[in-house]
């Protein structure tokens, strides 16, 4: 079988699966995300683009002041069920090409759940965000969600579609709180930062 090398240094076969085809559209759009509004025409792409910003996200966040935090092995990331994602999740395969260490996607259930997570996408649909969001708190989880209200109730990073437009506010003494550093290259994107 005949391989190419990718410039993230990740060989890929010529056959290519449906799922890898889909993840590819995820790719191509943190390839070229420099900015924090993009156009969000339909509910699909606008948790597709969601979901561009939760591993965009990575880069401009160090866990390294977390207790207990590995910088090896895969980064987790948890979002909480039912969820919006319609799938599109099941596509992430771990050691995605786009993340250095490998991004493992779970569907959080429970805290126990929780705890393997480095990060978690609360999707409005989920009912058990309150004692979640307070547990993620305490241990360094990056909690992100929807609307400013999600900051009142303690969550860290916030999206809001504004004239299908995704943009995100931060709270950053939440953030501080739990031990994470988020660097000032992504608090200058943000359309609010609480200080």
């Amino acid at each position: 079988m005949r391989s190419f090398k990718l410039s993230v240094g990740t060989v890929v076969g010529r056959s290519f699966s449906a799922r890898f085809l889909r993840l590819g559209k995820v790719f191509l759009i943190l390839l070229f995300l420099s900015a924090n509004i993009i156009d969000a025409a339909e509910q699909a792409d606008e948790y597709v683009m969601k979901m561009a910003y939760l591993f965009k996200l990575t880069y401009f966040v160090d866990w390294s002041a977390v207790s207990g935090y590995a910088a090896s092995g895969s980064f987790v990331m948890g979002v909480t069920v039912p969820n919006s994602f319609n799938g599109t999740l099941a596509d992430v395969p771990v050691g995605a090409a786009f993340c250095p260490r490998g991004i493992h996607v779970i569907e959080v259930h429970s805290i126990a759940d929780l705890e393997r997570c480095n990060l978690i996408y609360f999707d409005p649909k989920s009912s058990i965000q309150d004692e979640l969001l307070q547990t993620a708190n305490r241990t360094g989880v990056l909690t992100v969600g929807d609307g400013t209200g999600f900051l009142d109730k303690g969550g860290m990073i916030a999206f809001t579609l504004e004239n299908n437009r995704l943009r995100f506010s931060i709270n950053l003494v939440k953030a501080q709180g739990a031990g994470i550093k988020i660097k000032s290259q992504l608090l200058s994107l943000a359309v609010d930062v609480r200080r």
